[in-house]
Parts: structure tokens; C-alpha cells; sequence
């Protein structure tokens, strides 16, 4: 439990840099990054589908609000 919190911790830290430095700020649609989402997650890429998620998460998107919620939940 721990272990998992301390993953989801280092993820969220390292979707905040990203996103500060810029690389996470490209502007795409929101079915792009949903899909982009979804394929990463499925593929375990867990940073990758925060990046997307938190990408269309931030245009309003509420699933991928919701993806967010979960995976940080988890």
C-alpha cells in the first residue's frame, strides 16, 4: 500500500514537472488525448496516461477528470 502510494506520489510529481516545463502544455484535442490516455494505460504506462488524462482533464473533459481521480485513488 505504501509502495503504491509513494508510485502515484512520484507520477504526480513528475506530471507537475512536465507540465511546468512546458512539454505537457502542447495543445491537442480531447479525443486525442483520451485515446492517448487509454492506450497508455492499458499499456501500464501510468505517467504517460497521467500526462493525457490530466491534458484533456484540464480542457474539462470529466472522464478524463474521473481517470485522474481513480488512478490517484488507486
Amino acid at each position: 500500500m505504501i509502495a503504491t502510494l509513494q508510485r502515484l506520489l512520484l507520477v504526480f510529481a513528475g506530471a507537475i514537472a512536465l507540465s511546468a516545463s512546458g512539454i505537457a502544455q502542447v495543445t491537442t484535442d480531447v479525443s486525442t488525448a483520451m485515446s492517448q490516455g487509454e492506450a497508455a494505460y492499458v499499456g501500464r504506462r501510468y505517467a504517460e496516461a497521467v500526462r493525457w488524462y490530466g491534458l484533456a482533464a484540464e480542457q474539462g473533459n470529466a472522464k478524463a477528470q474521473n481517470n485522474l481521480g481513480l488512478m490517484y485513488a488507486s
